[in-house]
């Protein structure tokens, strides 16, 4: 689940200069006010899941969550067919509200940008790749926040209900390692697709992990019972066993 938060956040900041030209300044303040709109939107979140768990089984809510998450990530693939492109140093920056907006970008850039950021995008990719409008992206983040947070609160909450008596601290530091696991493995995969393939390559490769985990919910789906629902099937003498 970590590898999911993770994904947001090692890609940002790269989107956020290639796309827009943000100066290292402008990446560090609005992706900080970006996770803070993201943090209010999982608190919200895990609030509700309490009443929403009264009339909807968990089951199906971590099936909703972990797709409106996917599907999150491919909105934010660059719409093909349209005439803007990521500024580059060499070129004027386009609008990145839309098409045929305002332009809300910098006109030119700052002589130092290596060390002010604001260099616009200078990847091999850029001339091939359509620009990420910034209300796509802004929309996109409040549909990735609102999936992630089902995500985290009900696989925790199933998962815990799974292990019944079993050594609750145990099993739980074990998810906890693999979740930090993917504290390592999300920044990598972010920033080596980004960098070499451009974000369509990176949303796609993200949305298609995405989808094996939404399928493996899916096929798991009666499995991912209450350890006490599992044990009224049982005989009578296997459950006073297993006590």
């Amino acid at each position: 689940m970590s590898e999911k938060r993770n994904l947001i956040n090692g890609i940002l900041p790269p989107l956020g200069m290639a796309m827009y030209s943000w100066t290292r300044a402008e990446c560090t303040l609005y992706v900080g006010i970006i996770f803070s709109v993201g943090s209010c939107i999982c608190i919200g979140v895990a609030v509700a899941v309490g009443p929403l768990t009264k009339r909807f089984e968990e089951r199906k809510l971590l099936i909703m969550g972990n797709a409106v998450f996917m599907m999150s990530f491919l909105a934010c693939i660059p719409i093909p067919g349209t005439s803007d492109y990521p500024p580059t140093p060499e070129s004027p920056s386009p609008s990145i509200w839309s098409s045929n907006g305002t332009n809300y970008t910098n006109a030119s850039y700052v002589t130092d940008c290596e060390d002010d950021g604001a260099c616009g995008c200078t990847y091999d990719w850029c001339e091939s790749t359509n620009l990420v409008y910034l209300p796509q992206l802004l929309v996109v983040l409040v549909f990735a926040f609102l999936g992630y947070a089902f995500v985290i609160v009900l696989t925790i909450s199933i998962y815990s209900k799974l292990l019944g008596p079993k050594p609750q601290g145990l099993f739980m530091g074990i998810f906890q390692a693999v979740a930090s696991f993917g504290l390592l493995i999300g920044p990598i995969h972010s920033g080596y697709f980004f960098n070499a393939f451009g974000p369509t390559w990176t949303f796609l490769t993200i949305s298609a992990m995405l989808f094996l985990i939404l399928m493996t919910i899916i096929l798991a789906y009666d499995r991912l019972k209450p350890y006490i629902q599992n044990t009224q099937a049982l005989p009578l003498e296997n459950y006073e066993r297993m006590k």
